[in-house]
């Protein structure tokens, strides 16, 4: 029970991770101005966040955080 218990919360705590890196990054390319970086980098960190599976409405996200640079 305690290695079932282990391997998931370090899994998540992994995934965490994962998520906050790809949305430091995120940040300062928006930041930036190169916009097919922030793009790239916007579908990356969504992807990662949905654990692979983007939807129409984060596409639609990056999109409008684009606009905005």
């Amino acid at each position: 029970m305690f290695a079932a218990t282990f391997r998931f919360y370090s899994n998540w705590m992994q995934y965490r991770e994962t998520i906050r890196l790809h949305a430091q990054e995120y940040e300062k390319a928006l930041g930036g101005t190169d916009k097919e970086y922030a793009r790239l980098v916007g579908y990356s960190y969504f992807s990662a966040l949905r654990r692979g599976c983007m939807t129409k409405e984060d596409v639609e996200v990056v999109e409008g955080d684009l606009s905005m640079m």
